[in-house]
C-alpha cells in the first residue's frame, strides 16, 4: 500500500466507511435480538477484526482461533 498518497487514503477512506455502514447495519441488528452486548461499537469491533487478522500472519494458524474463542467467551 502507498501510504500518504492522496488516491489511496481516499480509497481507504471509502471502504472504511462503507464496511463500517454495513457492519454497523448488522451490529444493529444483533444487537436488537439480543445476540450481542448492547454497549458494543462498531469501531471496536472493527479493531477487534483488525487485531485478529494481524494475529494470524504470525505462521501460528491455531492462534486467530484461539484469541476469537478468549474475547467471545471471555477471559475469567
Amino acid at each position: 500500500m502507498n501510504a500518504g498518497t492522496g488516491e489511496n487514503d481516499t480509497l481507504v477512506a471509502v471502504c472504511h466507511t462503507a464496511v463500517a455502514e454495513g457492519a454497523g447495519a448488522l451490529l444493529a441488528a444483533a444487537v436488537r435480538n439480543g445476540g450481542v452486548r448492547d454497549d458494543l461499537r462498531i469501531d471496536d469491533l472493527l479493531a477487534l477484526v483488525g487485531a485478529l487478522a494481524t494475529a494470524s500472519e504470525n505462521g501460528d494458524e491455531e492462534r486467530p482461533d484461539r484469541l476469537l474463542r478468549l474475547s467471545i467467551e471471555g477471559i475469567g
